[in-house]
């Protein structure tokens, strides 16, 4: 059975604040040891301070625990996302690898992944095009700059010339035997030409 043949592994589990650092570089540590298939990006809103949205090693060294209240860190493979619940943070683990969970605190949701009959990869366009180097990237609309990861793979499209560049973010959307979403993934990023 190849990964696009697998059902995904869904799984959730409750946390302290002090423990999310370990959690996530526990689950990284689990994923394939093909550096392109670990955790690329980390992204973390705080209550009290503007969020990050960094490369993974980058993000994890950045992030303040105690005051984070969601989150996700994604690669190729797998999703971790947390939300603050209470005093608590609530983890969800969407994964597409063969991973063992089963020493871990991790409790799978079975109705989920058996809900779970078909997938594919989707993307979207992220708001903000190549501004400068201090600012990496801005929207007017919002007026604000955006920082965006600095390590993103660019690829130029096949149908336009243009000299504009857009990140776009590739998710994995899994779907029911009716075509509804059950659940989606973050995969990757790319600067789109």
């Amino acid at each position: 059975m190849g990964v696009s043949d697998r059902k995904p592994v869904i799984c959730w589990m409750e946390s302290e604040h002090d423990d999310l650092i370990t959690i996530l570089n526990d689950v990284n540590n689990i994923l394939p040891q093909n550096e392109n298939e670990k955790f690329q990006y980390l992204m973390a809103d705080y209550w009290n301070k503007q969020g990050i949205f960094q490369e993974y090693s980058k993000g994890i060294a950045n992030l303040y625990q105690e005051d984070c209240i969601n989150g996700c860190a994604f690669g190729k493979l797998a999703e971790v996302r947390w939300r603050e619940i209470g005093s608590k943070l609530r983890l969800v683990l969407i994964s597409n690898a063969n991973i063992n969970i089963s020493e871990s605190c991790w409790i799978l949701k079975e109705p989920d992944i058996d809900r779970c009959k078909s997938w594919s990869i989707r993307s979207v366009i992220l708001w903000g095009t190549r501004y400068t180097d201090k600012y990496g990237w801005i929207e007017a609309r919002i007026p604000r700059p955006l920082i965006y990861p600095k390590n993103i793979k660019e690829v130029k499209s096949k149908t336009s010339d243009s000299d504009i560049d857009y990140i776009r973010l590739f998710f994995v959307e899994y779907r029911d035997e009716r075509g509804r979403i059950v659940i989606q993934r973050r995969r990757c990023m790319v600067i789109y030409r």
